[in-house]
């Protein structure tokens, strides 16, 4: 009986001993195969990023290159039609650009005409008829018409006011 009792408590401590050794290969693979699938993941997923990232600038840079073309023929626009024009820029601007959530544009006064005074009260121009269109897209009324009204000149922080639609 001392014999059998023997081999049966050396079969227990062997049987112990390699279910610890077997569990401890199998965590360090187990821990090698997850840093490895998480580096991969990470490496996949910094791709998708940076091309979101590309998209974003490429639509971005599109509507850059745009303004820069209505700019370069700025006089070419009717002096009569320029308010409008450029009202209407910027509104499209922001009605199709779907990464663009509000746009604006500040003019020294008397720039476009040369009679801000005679524009007042119109939609895109201040308290002194000087042109500071911009819109704005919401989630409840859709585009909605923005202005400047006034630019606080020490601390050159533009105040912003909405104006109904």
């Amino acid at each position: 009986m001392k014999i059998g009792f023997r081999i049966t408590l050396l079969m227990v401590v062997l049987n112990v001993v390699s279910i610890g050794v077997i569990g401890t290969v199998l965590i360090f693979r187990a821990w090698a195969t997850a840093g490895h699938l998480a580096d991969n993941l990470t490496m996949v997923r910094a791709r998708q990023i940076g091309e979101e990232f590309d998209n974003f600038l490429e639509n971005h840079w599109y509507t850059v290159k745009m303004t820069a073309a209505i700019m370069g023929q700025f006089e070419s626009i009717p002096v009569a039609g320029r308010r409008e024009f450029m009202n209407n820029s910027i509104r499209g601007m922001v009605e199709t650009g779907q990464f663009i959530a509000n746009a604006w544009s500040i003019w020294d006064p008397d720039v476009l005409e040369g009679n801000d005074q005679a524009w007042i009260g119109t939609l895109g121009s201040d308290e002194e008829g000087r042109f500071v269109p911009g819109y704005t897209r919401n989630l409840r009324h859709g585009l909605a018409p923005w202005g400047v009204t006034r630019r606080d000149a020490s601390s050159q922080v533009i105040r912003e006011t909405w104006r109904g639609t």
